[in-house]
């Protein structure tokens, strides 16, 4: 089930949101947020439901480190759906919630690279990108508190 899920997530990102962002015109009101992307994020929500409440805690945050994203994506889908169908009936609220929702169904793909670690190719990419992530957030956060310091001063 969650392969369909992964891969549906994957052609409708391909075929609708994409293909939405290199339009010169875009429709902020068109019809799929409003026929495909209640069921989808209903869906996702069930599984991802299903998933939290029966698996222990700490086991999520050892091994299924993705559904901790699917929740953080579930918040922002909530506050997307709110900015579209809020009472105001604003463009710029429609978009704004527009654009949340599609940033919830690209940040879904990344779901894929539970299946891609299947393979070991794949994995020894995954492991190393994983240890060079902490390193790199470390400096990172320097250089913020560094030029931070230097625009308070300056």
């Amino acid at each position: 089930m969650q392969v369909v899920l992964i891969l549906l997530n994957v052609l409708i990102t391909l075929v609708f949101i994409l293909n939405d962002q290199f339009r010169d015109v875009k429709e902020v009101r068109s019809g799929f947020w409003k026929l495909l992307s209640i069921p989808f994020t209903g869906v996702f929500f069930v599984e991802c439901a299903i998933v939290v409440f029966s698996t222990d805690g700490g086991k999520i945050l050892a091994e299924k480190k993705l559904y901790i994203l699917e929740l953080l994506l579930q918040g922002v889908s909530i506050m997307g759906y709110i900015k579209m169908y809020s009472t105001s009936g604003d463009d710029s609220d429609y978009a704004f919630g527009a654009s949340l929702l599609s940033f919830a169904f690209l940040m879904r793909n990344l779901r894929i690279t539970m299946l891609l670690e299947e393979r070991k190719e794949f994995k020894v990419i995954m492991q190393m990108i994983m240890k060079m992530t902490a390193p790199l957030l470390y400096q990172f956060a320097c250089l913020y508190i560094v030029f931070y310091v230097a625009a308070c001063i300056g």
